[in-house]
């Protein structure tokens, strides 16, 4: 099943790759991109396209990076929690309170 998946992966990233090939061969009038304070060179609008897609995914994901990092965290904290409450120990105390009743 890990094969299958990863030859799946691998299809759909040669597919986008291929999209974005033909997409920026596609798009080959150039423009110069003005960011207020500075005026990017030449380039053509499939780049641009394709290098503010890129941008927004990376920090998309860069962004998304701590709270992942917390809940993996967390997520932790309570196995290690619930597998301390349910030590042998813990058991056996809640047997012998249940008999003294």
């Amino acid at each position: 099943m890990a094969i299958l998946k990863s030859i799946v992966y691998v299809l759909v990233v040669l597919a986008f790759i291929i999209f974005g090939l033909v997409f920026s061969f596609r798009n080959q009038a150039l423009i110069s991109v003005d960011l207020l304070f500075f005026e990017m060179p030449l380039f053509s609008v499939g780049f641009w396209i394709l290098g503010s897609l890129i941008t927004g995914v990376l920090l998309g994901l860069i962004l998304a990076l701590p709270r992942q990092l917390f809940q993996s965290i967390k997520i932790k904290m309570l196995t290690k929690k619930q597998h301390d409450t349910n030590s042998p120990t813990v058991e056996r105390v809640r047997a012998e309170s249940s008999k003294g009743s």
